[in-house]
This record gives C-alpha cells, sequence and structure tokens, in this order.
C-alpha cells in the first residue's frame, strides 16, 4: 500500500508533508478511486463526523484503499486545482480527533493513519490514509456499508455485492486459520530436518518417546506489502533473531545471555533453532518457522519435563506466542491473529500426547493502529491454553 500514496503525493508516508500535498492538489482534477477532498472555504467547518466515516468505510471497502484530504477546496470545477486552505479547529488536536472519530465510528477498524498541519492561524488541513480492511465488509455505527467507487462514496445495498464482502471476509479468517494450523506443523517438522539440527537431531528423535512436543501457529488476517520480499532481506534475518534472543529464553530467566539462535532461509521458510547455553542446567530447546504466507510457528521441547507443569503459562506459552505475535508483525500482519496449538510425542506414564488442535483468535492493536510494536493478547488467553494442555496430560482441572 506504501505505492498508493507514492503514487499520488512522490512520497512515502514518513516523508509526507503539506507542501507534497499542495503539489498534487493544485493540478488535481476530479477525485478518484482513491483520494477523496472534504472542505468548506466558505465557513470552514470541519467535516461532520459521519462525513469522515462514510469515507473511510467506503475506502476500507475496497480494494486499494485511499487517501482522505481534509481541508482543501476547489474555486472552480471546471478548472483543475485545488486549494488546501484549512479548516476550523475541531476542538481538539486534529490527529486525535480523528482517531477518535474513526474507532468509534466503523467496524472492524481498518488499519488507517493520520497526518495534519496547521496552515494558518487556527485553520488545519490532515490527510487519512486508510487501507483495505482485513475482514470486510467495514461498516458505520449507524449500520450502513460504503464502497469506494471512481469520484464517489455510495452506500452498497445490492444484496449480491453485499454477500460478496462478506464472503471475503469470511475467506480470510478461513485462510488465516489455515496458515496457522500449517505454521505449527511446519515447526514440529523442522526438528526432523537433520540439516537444521546437525548436532541435536538424535537428541530429538529419542526426546520424541518420552517427552512432549508443542507447536503452536500464529497467522494475521491481513498483510501490508510483500511478505515474500521481506522474508529474503537480511534486515528481517537480523531483526527476527534479535526478538526470537528477546523472547525465547531456553535458559533459566537469570542465567546470563546469550542463548544460542541460529537463524536460516529453509525451502519456502526462514528457520531458526534456540539452544540453551548450558544444556546441562536447563534442556528447553525451540524451532521457530517463518513462512511465505505469513503463518509463525514455534516448536518447543522442554527435556526437564515428562508432562506441561504449572509454570508452562509463562515460562513457556506466553514467550511462544510473544514471539509469533511480534514475528507476524514484523512481516506486516494486521487485522485478527488467528492461533493454533498442536502436540505430538508423548507425556508421562507411557501415553501418547493426543491429537491437540485449540484454535484461539485475538484483536490485535495493530488493526488501525500504525503505531503499535506488538499484539495485545489477553492473559486468559494464555491462561486458557495452560489449562487445556494440562487437562489433555491428564490433570483434572476446572477452570
Amino acid at each position: 500500500m506504501a505505492d498508493l500514496i507514492r503514487t499520488l503525493f512522490d512520497s512515502s508516508w514518513d516523508e509526507l508533508s503539506r507542501a507534497k500535498v499542495e503539489t498534487f492538489l493544485h493540478s488535481a482534477e476530479d477525485e478518484g478511486l482513491t483520494w477523496e477532498v472534504k472542505g468548506d472555504q466558505r465557513e470552514c467547518k470541519w467535516p461532520r463526523r459521519a462525513q469522515v466515516e462514510k469515507a473511510v468505510c467506503g475506502f476500507a471497502n475496497s480494494q486499494l484503499g485511499g487517501v482522505l484530504i481534509i481541508g482543501a477546496h476547489r474555486a472552480d470545477k471546471r478548472k483543475p486545482g485545488w486549494a488546501l486552505h484549512g479548516l476550523s479547529d475541531p476542538g481538539e488536536e486534529v490527529d486525535l480527533a480523528l482517531d477518535r472519530v474513526i474507532r468509534n465510528g466503523i467496524q472492524p477498524v481498518p488499519p488507517f493513519r493520520v497526518k495534519s498541519w496547521l496552515v494558518e492561524a487556527s485553520r488545519y488541513a490532515a490527510v487519512v490514509w486508510v487501507e483495505p480492511t482485513d475482514r470486510p465488509p467495514s461498516i458505520t455505527r449507524d449500520g450502513r456499508v460504503f464502497e469506494r467507487t471512481t469520484g464517489a462514496t455510495e452506500p452498497v445495498d445490492d444484496s449480491v455485492a453485499l454477500a460478496k464482502l462478506f464472503d471475503a471476509g469470511a475467506q480470510a479468517i478461513s485462510t488465516a486459520k489455515i496458515n496457522a494450523t500449517q505454521a505449527a506443523a511446519r515447526a514440529l517438522m523442522l526438528p526432523h530436518v537433520p540439516s537444521l539440527s546437525p548436532q541435536g537431531f538424535l537428541l530429538w528423535e529419542e526426546a520424541g518417546e518420552s517427552r512432549p512436543w508443542i507447536g503452536l501457529g500464529v497467522a494475521a488476517t491481513a498483510y501490508r506489502g510483500d511478505i515474500g520480499g521481506r522474508l529474503v532481506e537480511q534486515v528481517f534475518a537480523e531483526e527476527a533473531e534479535r526478538t526470537i534472543r528477546e523472547l525465547l529464553r531456553p535458559s533459566p530467566h537469570n542465567y546470563p545471555l546469550p542463548d544460542q539462535a541460529f537463524i536460516t532461509p529453509w525451502g519456502d521458510v526462514v528457520a531458526a533453532r534456540v539452544d540453551p547455553s548450558n544444556p546441562s542446567d536447563h534442556r528447553r530447546h525451540y524451532f521457530v518457522s517463518v513462512g511465505w504466507d505469513g503463518g509463525v510457528g514455534v516448536a518447543c521441547l522442554d527435556l526437564a519435563q515428562s508432562r506441561p507443569s504449572p509454570s508452562w503459562s509463562e515460562e513457556v506459552l506466553k514467550p511462544m506466542w510473544d514471539l509469533a505475535c511480534r514475528l507476524v508483525l514484523l512481516l506486516g500482519g494486521t487485522g485478527q491473529l488467528h492461533m493454533s496449538l498442536h502436540g505430538t510425542g508423548w507425556i508421562g506414564g507411557g501415553q501418547a500426547w493426543p491429537d491437540l488442535e485449540h484454535a484461539r483468535e485475538a484483536v490485535t492493536t495493530a488493526s488501525g493502529d500504525e503505531s503499535a510494536t506488538t499484539f495485545t493478547v489477553p492473559k486468559e488467553a494464555v491462561d486458557d491454553l495452560e489449562l487445556q494442555l494440562r487437562r489433555y496430560a491428564g490433570e483434572q482441572l476446572w477452570k
């Protein structure tokens, strides 16, 4: 979606300035498929809440997203050219006012970003960049659905068109669930690949006869940009390795770093192995896979324990979940997360690990919040996973 900003304003979002917007408007003609203007030169009133909701909703339900420019005016509709004269103070900080209107007025909230400028005296202009919603359709607070067409934002009243939007949202959720399941399976497969575990291959094989392996997969309903392009960049590998080393601690938390982390391309995934610095002190091993489909999988083998313990929620599950979420965000994930938990191997008493798959979803802070550095994960979600694991391991527990 960065191409949209560059196409319109010849600028990246971070470098977008008032001057770049004015240059675009100076020669622009009628509003297009990917941009719309709200302005009133005579009264200079800030646009009404419903106007902003309608415009953002329309862009959210389109395939390309779009840009809402607030504070511009076209003096003569027969001639090209708009002026960015600004509008009156909305009564609070412009960025916060627009953020509040969008978050309170549209569900699900599409990914969006806001920039504003003081034009003169108490007049302000703003640009709202809206990306397509990850789970269409986005709906305004009064229950209406809009879609952007060339030069206009129109209500979607046709039942067939509405059905297509809902089908697209359902497909995004279904795809995320499938990708999460496949990511967990990939992570559980990695320990069996000798080239990824040359020193520990036999260890993993033998452990499968007496210890449980846990695989957790996470995927988002939408991604910004090109996932494959990110996966082949060295900067991604460096950031992923730093994040892995930060969050996965095979050694006790008070044991000094570094733990050993190795990240490498393998087939159509980027894989990592994480071993404790001193295996005699702590024998918790991890494998991580990041796929071209955006799914992130983390597998854990705890050689010190034969069944899930009460400490797993904080020591094992939460770091695995946090890491998977962070890597999905690093890939450009946004919207809603879907998680799949798998188990294989054996648990205490020679009992085979059940065929375990527990799916859980969490709405993320990244949806509509470009400044987010992680996903919001309710503690209850992790606690529920631990309860599920321990019940599968034979403990009679109730929530």
